[in-house]
């Protein structure tokens, strides 16, 4: 599919407005601002070319991801295993960054892209196709967007990746966008410089984080923890944080640190535990066919957010993200997974339970977030390649 095209440009159909990057010619495809950093391993973004107020701001690394579904069984070694289907997308933090501005946020996105074709077409997909902001991202002189294989077999999904993940940074700190929220992953041992000021904003920092490397899983080296209003680890990362052996005790002991802990727990929805309060929300997922769980997490967190700065309670933003979560895993890919905010609404209309005490209970607020528009695009969906000639 051309991301050109008219059906790709807003997939959502949602106005959010034309892109600070776009109206200046500063960042595209073509005429990209280019890095040439003697550092290989850290580069910053200029951060003065905010003009906008944004409903969300992220900053990570972005990804190239190819993806494996329907494979019968983990490859073994000496043979050759075909999956049933594949697809290309973005990856990494353009995940989340494509599901906030599918379910209807004004997205700003600071990353990375590769001086490739890869990079190209990550580029034009998230700027031109997904309305999302990229006045704040960079390309990389002479380096290559990294790339994550995902097979997708037994319900679950490993992932293989390769590249140079530079270092994510914001050069003033001071001077990130005006905006609701912000996100960012958080590591042990490392700094986001940028979160004090976030937090200082007024604005919610929510936060994830990943596999602890060096094992150590010790809850005071993630320092950037004390800025964060919302964190969403998943439950074997909360677990091994906290030194529970269920999701639970992870939330209630990561609650003792933040505003909300919520703990993901992939089919069988989350947890989350308010840290004021001590009261507990527990969300069962929604059944559907899995096709492939790439980005599901990701995609969860961005319905959670979105919800939050919605000013939905704490029980209807994490529902609203295991919908965006479940609808995502019946498509291939992550960020090309996540559902609009009218296909969130769709799923609400079609259900066979619309109208019964608990499902309304449980979903009826749903109505209310998605626009009364007369037309809407369909959003774009991973294909097995990066672009067909015309």
């Amino acid at each position: 599919m051309d991301v050109s095209s008219p059906e790709s440009r807003n997939p959502t159909g949602v106005d959010h407005g034309s892109s600070v990057a776009s109206r200046r010619g500063e960042v595209s495809p073509g005429n990209a601002a280019t890095s040439r950093p003697s550092d290989a391993t850290s580069t910053a973004y200029p951060g003065e070319a905010y003009d906008e107020t944004y409903d969300v701001f992220l900053a990570g690394s972005l990804f190239m991801d190819l993806v494996f579904a329907g494979l019968p069984h983990a490859p073994v070694l000496g043979t050759e295993t075909w999956a049933d289907a594949m697809g290309c997308c973005p990856g990494g933090v353009a995940n989340m960054a494509v599901a906030t501005s599918r379910l209807g946020a004004r997205t700003s996105l600071a990353t990375i892209f590769g001086d490739d074709f890869y990079g190209d077409f990550c580029h034009e997909s998230l700027e031109v196709g997904e309305s999302i902001d990229l006045s704040g991202s960079i390309r990389k002189y002479r380096a290559h967007t990294p790339v994550t294989v995902s097979l997708s077999y037994d319900g679950d999904r490993t992932m293989i990746s390769h590249g140079h993940v530079s270092k994510v940074g914001v050069a003033n700190p001071e001077a990130i966008p005006q905006s609701k929220a912000f996100f960012a992953s958080i590591e042990s041992g490392m700094s986001v410089p940028w979160l004090a000021q976030a937090r200082s904003s007024g604005a919610k920092v929510f936060a994830d984080t990943g596999w602890d490397s060096s094992e150590k899983w010790d809850l005071t080296n993630l320092t950037d923890l004390a800025y964060v209003d919302v964190f969403m680890p998943n439950a074997a990362e909360a677990m091994a944080f906290t030194k529970t052996d269920n999701a639970l005790d992870a939330a209630r002991r990561l609650s003792d640190h933040v505003e909300l802990a919520v703990v993901t727990q992939g089919k069988d929805g989350a947890i989350a535990v308010d840290g004021g309060t001590g009261d507990i929300v527990q969300v069962q997922g929604i059944d559907v066919q899995s096709v492939d769980p790439t980005g599901a997490g990701d995609i969860f967190a961005a319905g959670v957010m979105v919800g939050l700065i919605s000013e939905l309670d704490v029980r209807s933003a994490v529902t609203l993200g295991t919908v965006a979560a479940g609808l995502s895993v019946q498509w291939m890919g992550g960020s090309f997974s996540a559902p609009s905010i009218f296909e969130v609404g769709d799923w609400y209309q079609r259900h066979q339970a619309k109208g019964s005490v608990g499902f309304e209970t449980a979903y009826g607020f749903i109505p209310d977030l998605v626009p009364d528009l007369r037309s809407r695009r369909r959003p774009r969906r991973a294909i097995p390649t990066v672009g067909f000639r015309q």
